[in-house]
């Protein structure tokens, strides 16, 4: 008997509140965030919360138009005389805020595509931006990142950091270290240094160091730099070291090295 084939349904992704409603004319007069849930509004004349997704279509009703306070009626009939406009007010509301959003996916997929990076780094670059504070923004102006000062960024500051992280993972879980060897346009050597391991039921790799290595190469030298400048002789991580990975270089090919 054939096995059922299950079918499985992409969840519903909830409309969150939006923040332009606060300054739209007419929907500031009744609306306010619901602060036990970003996907309702609350509406203040009828004193409920609403899905977000509904909440337009909820102020544009007879039930809701029938509970604005009298002291609102002028100031509503101002910018609206009749309901027609009260919903065009808000239609236009809605549609200017889509258009924004809509522009700005366009531009954060421009860049994607004109850099030649991955398609995942979209909604990377969305969250990161929402994580922007207003007095981040007010500094877009100022920022200035040249590949010199990144570089110089990432060897002053983030690398040690970076380099710590990675080998307090290694004290809890067993791996196995990556090595290759390879010359620089200058003449010297560098060995690249990674770690592979298994944690939270996958198996990851990080980069652990790049060492330049200015002696002639041997197994042994290898070894030594490993030891002093990668793992830097700490016990409790060569205990949990259980493979070794490289090409088919003479100089990993000796045995009784250590390795």
């Amino acid at each position: 008997m054939a096995s059922k084939e299950k079918v499985t349904k992409s969840k519903h992704k909830k409309t969150k509140f939006q923040d332009h409603w606060l300054v739209d004319p007419i929907l500031k007069l009744c609306t306010e965030k619901d602060i036990t849930n970003e996907t309702l509004a609350r509406c203040l004349y009828c004193q409920k919360s609403i899905l977000a997704e509904n909440y337009l279509e909820h102020v544009a009703s007879s039930f809701h138009s029938l509970r604005i306070p009298e002291g609102h009626k002028p100031i509503i009939s101002k910018i609206s005389q009749e309901e027609e406009k009260l919903n065009s007010t808000v239609m236009k509301s809605y549609l200017n805020s889509e258009f924004s959003k809509r522009q700005l996916e366009l531009m954060i997929l421009q860049f994607v595509i004109q850099n030649n990076l991955a398609f995942e780094l979209g909604s990377r670059l969305g969250e990161f931006l929402r994580s922007l504070k207003p007095e981040h923004m007010h500094q877009m102006k100022n920022i200035s990142l040249s590949a010199k000062k990144m570089n110089s960024i990432v060897t002053q500051c983030m690398k040690p950091a970076l380099e710590e992280k990675n080998l307090e993972v290694l004290k809890e879980n067993k791996f196995s270290l990556l090595l290759d060897l390879a010359t620089d346009c200058s003449g010297c050597s560098q060995l690249c240094v990674l770690a592979r391991y298994y944690e939270d039921g996958e198996i990851k790799q990080n980069f652990l160091k790049n060492v330049e290595v200015k002696e002639s190469i041997t197994g042994e030298k290898i070894f030594k730099y490993v030891e002093e400048n990668v793992l830097l002789n700490q016990v409790s991580i060569w205990k949990n070291l259980v493979a070794l990975s490289t090409d088919n270089g003479s100089n990993f090919a000796g045995g009784g090295i250590g390795f």
